[in-house]
Formats: C-alpha cells, structure tokens, sequence
C-alpha cells in the first residue's frame, strides 16, 4: 500500500512542482507533440500547430529545427530518401532543399530551386518522390 502511494506523490509533485514554476502553460502537445513516421525512422513533427520539423528519436534528434535545422515547407519521400524544402532558424544558414539518405541517415543541402531541380531527376535515390506542401501531407489530403 505504502509503495502504491509513492508511486502517485511523486509525479504529483513533478506536476504541482512544475505548475508553481509558472509552466500551467504548457500542454501535452508542447511535451509530446503529434508526429508522423517516415522512412528509415524518420518522422515528421508539428510543433505549435503551424511548425513542422523532421527527426530521428533513435538516431540523434537534431535538437531544435530537427535534423534538419528548419521550419519544413514542403516535403515527399519514398524508401530511398526524404527532400524537404526548410526555412533555416538562424540567418547564418540557407533555406532550400534538403536531402535525407534514410539508410545512411546523411543530411544534403541545402539546395538552390535551380540546383535541386535536376537532381530530382537525375540521383537515383529521388526519383519519384512527389513534393507537397507539409500541411497537405500532414492531413493526408
């Protein structure tokens, strides 16, 4: 019975501890926020409802921005590669296209929109890979 009610204080006191610290605000979303898997244990993130980054949860998570240190616009895969175009968090970085290798888990780019566009074509590992904007694949539509 004793060790039952250890159980229950002590995530009790995490919780009531965090709410005093001025953190009520955060919500289960901001905590664990809903995902969507991609290749070679990959997955795509929304964050705040309006962000969307890629990580590796097994494979180091890239931090803030994801592995690919971005806000993701637009994105497709097959089970070869994940492309992404990503708006870079910092001025000291580029935006563009981002390639994935899923199974060597390498990061490229990023790329210019003249650079990339014949690489879709050319590298093997892209083609047929449909890019769509990140909220379209995120709702399936």
């Amino acid at each position: 019975m004793i060790t039952e009610r250890r159980g229950f204080l002590r995530p009790a006191i995490v919780f009531s501890s965090l709410a005093m610290a001025g953190w009520s605000c955060v919500g289960a979303l901001d905590i664990f926020p809903p995902t969507k898997r991609l290749p070679g244990g990959f997955r795509l993130v929304q964050f705040e409802s309006r962000y969307y980054y890629v990580d590796r949860p097994k494979g180091g998570g890239g931090g803030i921005g994801g592995v690919l240190r971005g806000d993701i616009e637009q994105i497709g895969w097959n089970n070869d590669a994940i492309v992404a175009w990503r708006t870079a968090m910092t001025g000291s970085e580029r935006s563009g296209w981002m390639i994935i290798d899923v199974h060597r888990g390498e990061v490229e780019g990023p790329f210019s929109e003249e650079q990339f566009r014949p690489m879709i074509q050319a590298d093997k590992r892209l083609i047929g890979i449909a890019v769509r904007p990140v909220a379209e694949v995120w709702t399936g539509s």
